[in-house]
């Protein structure tokens, strides 16, 4: 069973015809929460940049069913996942992102720097985040209003863009206002 909070995060990207194919998506592909995530991601992204969804779910559905549908629903889909298994899940991740012609929320070279950060959004919220672990995990802060979570993983990470943070326990996506700034500490 797919994270309902998607429901809420996609409202924004999808009409609801569109978010009930990407939950019957979700649901068939039976993904570890890390990989729904990392698809979500590739998801809102590509809709950013005028993909069809019919286009997303062709060359999603050829990686579910030649690399993940032989999964441990544990990992499945995860890139973060452990040896061949994480391997496995990161070049699918490379080749989706290849095929639709977009950036790749995985890929190293893009990826959210694993030390302490500061983000401040264009409302002047601030949030704290310590160190990144091996999983991409971290301690956050946000100043003035407490969160009801003390660990994420930063899903996004933009200038100009909202911020997209997958909260651990409970588990749930936080969208943020636009971040204005990144201090790296």
């Amino acid at each position: 069973m797919h994270n309902p909070a998607y429901n809420f995060v996609l409202k924004d990207y999808l009409s609801l015809e569109g978010i009930q194919r990407v939950v019957a998506f979700l649901d068939a592909a039976k993904l570890s929460p890390n990989g729904e995530a990392v698809i979500v991601s590739v998801i809102i992204y590509a809709k950013g940049k005028k993909k069809t969804l019919n286009e997303i779910f062709a060359v999603c559905n050829r990686e579910r069913d030649a690399t993940w549908m032989s999964q441990d629903p544990e990992v499945r889909g995860d890139p973060d996942a452990a040896g061949t298994v994480g391997e496995q899940n990161r070049a699918s991740l490379q080749i989706i992102c290849h095929f639709l012609g977009i950036y790749n929320p995985n890929d190293p070279a893009r990826k959210v720097p694993g030390g302490s950060l500061i983000v401040k959004t264009i409302e002047k919220v601030f949030y704290r985040f310590g160190p990144a672990n091996e999983r991409g995990e971290r301690e956050v802060v946000r100043d003035g209003a407490p969160l009801d979570f003390p660990r994420c993983k930063i899903v996004f990470l933009s200038n100009g863009r909202r911020m997209v943070l997958l909260a651990l326990k409970p588990e749930y996506i936080l969208r943020t206002s636009a971040v204005e700034l990144v201090f790296f500490i």
